[in-house]
């Protein structure tokens, strides 16, 4: 048998399915005789038909033996066949209607002195009445029964459904970990790494911070958003060097008239080929550019894409690809970056201040939220154990400024790429571990939480004011 049969047959049956009737229903002379479609029908067309039977069989008979139509001499009743097939089909009521036509036939051809057949009519009568019982009882339970097919079948076909659903979401989610095989936090963790590795390097934007670990740079952006050929160029007075600093696949020249490369500086943003801000079919041999723009505005350098598959060609990838040039560049510049925010406390940690001013310009470049949480702590009883195990209950990805105080320590947590319901997960995960260990909350250990997003407008006055809010003294 073919595949194409094997699916005809499988389609087939399943549209018996559907429709309450499979293969198994018995032979065809039972469909004919007791079949439940024939109950669904109207109760006038139901007697009718019954009036109709029995009399033609009367006529039939009256003609074949005009002595004996009702064969009541034959030694079997085989004339109440015809009340017993009616009782099957239609049940008990219409089973009796057909036996008073035969004893209303009986009447009308009798003699005047003929006696009256009591066992006849009695047994017939008794064995419509089981037949008939037998027949609505059966039919009431088949009702049921395919009342509860048809709610299976029903619930079948919405499982069905959402087992197909379930299976495109699965293979959708097994797409996105193949096009993105890194996550944002994972990248960026790595190319923080990179900028504290940096700290002691000369914080002018000399070629040696960018050739650092530019070829570690390109090893992250390439694995995180699928690059297949891409280079970075150093970026003197806004124009890009031809011989490049780094590279991912095979190496390529650098065209510096090509019109992606030239809007990209002139904008200071990404530039690809899907731009709608470009002329549709425009001639380039790339297919993005993304400048490496510190946050005082500077090109330090620029990441040209030649090759990338085509399923990784998504805005969102791009974005992505714009958002680690910053933060790199930023990382690259990162005493310029953290200056700002160590100018006005000198006692922040440098990693503080520079993941502080990143992530206010990733919500600015590309609209990813961070939070502030602080943690305030009595110096009394529990409260410095309660101290240092928060200082230990940190994420890979936060960064901690911790404050002491004269009555009350406090601790700054900095959350990247978290909104609120990452920072009740962290503050429950937090209070869990408290009651665990030391069988207090947050409550009654008296440690006090205030929460806020990270400012965008204005951030250095926006953390001074979280900071009074929280009465923590700098």
């Amino acid at each position: 048998m073919s595949e194409q049969e094997r699916n005809g047959k499988k389609r087939a049956h399943a549209f018996k399915l559907r429709h309450g009737r499979t293969g198994h229903e018995g032979p065809r002379w039972v469909e004919l005789i007791a079949s439940e479609r024939l109950r669904n029908r109207s109760v006038q067309w139901v007697m009718s038909e019954t009036i109709v039977v029995t009399v033609l069989v009367l006529g039939a008979l009256r003609l074949a033996a005009p002595a004996d139509p009702l064969l009541i001499g034959s030694g079997f009743g085989w004339i109440w066949l015809v009340p017993m097939i009616c009782s099957l089909r239609y049940g008990l009521m219409q089973g009796v209607l057909s036996s008073l036509g035969l004893l209303a036939g009986y009447y009308l051809q009798a003699l005047p002195d003929q006696r009256f057949p009591l066992p006849f009519f009695l047994g017939g009568m008794a064995m419509v009445l089981v037949c008939g019982q037998f027949g609505d009882t059966w039919g009431s339970k088949l009702r049921h029964l395919r009342t509860m097919t048809d709610y299976l079948n029903e619930r079948l076909g919405v499982l069905t459904k959402s087992h197909f659903l379930l299976r495109l979401s699965h293979e959708r989610l097994e797409h996105d970990l193949l096009s993105r095989p890194a996550s944002l936090r994972d990248s960026l963790s790595q190319l923080r790494a990179l900028s504290f590795q940096s700290e002691g390097l000369n914080q002018e934007p000399d070629d040696k911070l960018l050739l650092a670990h530019a070829r570690r740079f390109i090893e992250v952006a390439a694995h995180s958003c699928q690059l297949e050929r891409a280079q970075l160029h150093v970026c003197r007075d806004g124009v890009p060097d031809p011989v490049p600093v780094a590279g991912s696949g095979a190496p390529f020249e650098l065209d510096c008239q090509d019109i992606l490369l030239r809007y990209a500086l002139e904008h200071r943003t990404l530039a690809h080929v899907q731009n709608k801000q470009l002329a549709p079919g425009i001639k380039t041999d790339y297919i993005a550019v993304a400048p490496l723009v510190d946050a005082q505005d500077e090109i330090l350098g620029v990441l040209v894409v030649r090759h990338m598959p085509f399923m990784a060609l998504s805005e969102e990838n791009l974005q992505l690809l714009l958002v680690l040039s910053g933060y790199y560049a930023d990382g690259v510049r990162h005493g310029a970056v953290a200056g700002l925010l160590l100018s006005v406390y000198p006692s922040c940690p440098h990693d503080f201040a520079l993941d502080f001013s990143r992530l206010v310009r990733l919500y600015r470049t590309a609209g990813i939220t961070s939070s502030l949480v602080a943690l305030t702590f009595d110096k009394r009883d529990i409260g410095k154990t309660l101290f240092d195990h928060v200082q230990l209950s940190r994420r890979s990805l936060d960064v901690q400024w911790v404050i002491p105080g004269e009555a009350r320590d406090a601790i700054l947590v900095l959350m990247p790429l978290s909104g609120e319901s990452a920072v009740e997960g962290f503050l429950l995960r937090i209070e869990e571990s408290m009651r665990a260990q030391f069988g207090v909350d947050l409550e009654s250990g008296h440690v006090s939480v205030n929460t806020m997003p990270l400012p965008v407008e204005a951030p250095t006055q926006g953390l001074a004011a979280f900071l009074r809010r929280c009465q923590i003294h700098v």
